[in-house]
C-alpha cells in the first residue's frame, strides 16, 4: 500500500513519522497537534507559528521581533545552530535556545 502522508518538514514523502526530524508528521497538520520546533524545519521551508513557549521577558522579546501566533516565517539559513529567519519581510537571527521555543506548522 502506498503512503500519501507527506512529511510536512520537507524531508521524506513516505510515512507518517519523519525519520529525519523524529516527529509525527500527522500531528503537524493542525494547530491542535502543537506544531514542530523551529530547528526541526529544513532550510528554505516556511510555516505558520502555532505556539511560543516561555514567559515574561523571553516571550515579550520574541513578540517584539514579530514572532506572533499565526505569523508566517521562512528559514533562510542555519549557522552553528543559530537560525536566520525571514519574518514580515525582515531578516532576524536567533540562537537555538530561542528557536526551540517557537513551534510552527510547515507549509
Amino acid at each position: 500500500m502506498e503512503c500519501n502522508n507527506e512529511c510536512l518538514a520537507g524531508c521524506c514523502n513516505k510515512c507518517g513519522t519523519c525519520n529525519t526530524h523524529k516527529i509525527e508528521t500527522k500531528a503537524l497538520k493542525t494547530p491542535t497537534g502543537g506544531g514542530a520546533p523551529l530547528p526541526t524545519i529544513s532550510i528554505g521551508m516556511s510555516g505558520r507559528i502555532v505556539r511560543i513557549l516561555g514567559k515574561g521577558e523571553i516571550r515579550n522579546h520574541l513578540v517584539s521581533l514579530g514572532f506572533n501566533d499565526g505569523e508566517k516565517i521562512s528559514i533562510v539559513n542555519e549557522i552553528n545552530g543559530n537560525m536566520i529567519l525571514d519574518i514580515k519581510g525582515s531578516r532576524v537571527a536567533i540562537d537555538q535556545a530561542l528557536a526551540m521555543k517557537i513551534f510552527l506548522i510547515p507549509e
